[in-house]
């Protein structure tokens, strides 16, 4: 897992290139958001979107879910730093 600082410093890059409006909702969601789980409870793998299969030893983000779950808030900056944390 990366740092919250490289999070930071990537998204503030990412921010510019996308001509964000809101920096700080945006760097909340890219930042701070994905993060707030824990591993005892798996909210950490929910906040991420984990989608894990055992079978071939791989786990990773499931673009699909999270755009399916939050299609009609896509425009907004929060969810577009959510999908840059990954």
């Amino acid at each position: 897992m990366a740092s919250s600082m490289v999070h930071y410093i990537v998204s503030r890059f990412v921010a510019r290139e996308l001509g964000v409006g809101d920096l700080n909702m945006f760097l909340v969601g890219s930042v701070l958001a994905p993060d707030t789980g824990n591993k005892e409870d798996g909210s950490y793998c929910k906040l991420h979107y984990m989608d894990i299969r055992e079978e071939i030893a791989r786990k990773g983000f499931n673009w699909r879910t999270f755009i399916d779950e939050h299609a009609d808030k896509m425009h907004e900056d929060y969810y577009k730093g959510y999908c840059c944390h990954h």
